[in-house]
């Protein structure tokens, strides 16, 4: 067919029926994307109330319940006040390291907004300390994680187990020792039902892991 019939056909319409059918089927086209551009919104609107509200909650309530709270102390004395019985380090003379900090972590219960939280058991005791060595410093962390009956439930330093033990006063001490630079030693042993870990970075030459270990359990058992 040619241009000029097209055109003869065409002009054979009753124009007002071509332009009330244009916009009818203009407005059904809209409403047909406007509905499918809604349902599109609903869905990711499901997806993400699916997947966000589950991860809110596990990461803000639910079973993990309230972070361990984290109380520092002043001596090791306050510290086995609260205890209720002395550790190991009772003995630790923390004067002779240049720096030191004593934390207690706690696990909590719920308490309302704005009290404190009440603690339940002890969960670790750290001891943080700086000792001059030679022209350099060693960083020595005194650990107990309480209530463990296995070396293995230690977490800290990432040290893999070198199967090298002592005897000490009748305590089997485990270490691991590694040299990059600076020499990584740590030791652990149980005692009294808790963990003890001795982690110790030493950039001097006077004093070895052997050293700190001695200030802890030397004389036990003597």
């Amino acid at each position: 067919m040619t241009t000029m019939n097209i055109y003869r056909s065409l002009g054979g319409i009753d124009p007002e029926l071509i332009a009330r059918a244009a916009p009818d089927g203009v407005s059904r086209r809209k409403k047909t994307k406007a509905w499918i551009k809604w349902a599109s919104l609903a869905a990711a609107c499901l997806v993400l109330a699916v997947c966000i509200v589950p991860l809110w909650d596990a990461l803000f309530g639910g079973s993990h319940g309230d972070a361990p709270v984290s109380n520092s102390y002043h001596s090791l004395e306050d510290v086995h006040e609260v205890l209720g019985y002395d550790t190991l380090y009772a003995g630790l003379d923390l004067e002779m390291a240049a720096q030191s900090s004593i934390a207690v972590s706690f696990a909590s219960c719920d308490a309302p907004d704005g009290a404190q939280a009440d603690l339940e058991e002890p969960l670790q005791l750290l001891i943080r300390t700086t000792y001059p060595n030679g022209d350099a410093d060693d960083t020595v962390h005194y650990y107990v994680i309480f209530n463990k009956d296995s070396v293995e439930d230690s977490y800290i330093g990432g040290y893999e187990e070198q199967g090298l033990t002592r005897e000490i006063g009748g305590v089997t001490v485990h270490y691991s020792m590694i040299f990059d630079g600076a020499t990584h030693g740590q030791a652990k042993f149980l005692y009294g039902g808790d963990l003890y870990v001795i982690d110790v970075i030493s950039g001097g030459d006077d004093h070895t892991l052997d050293a700190y270990i001695g200030l802890v359990l030397d004389g036990l058992g003597g």
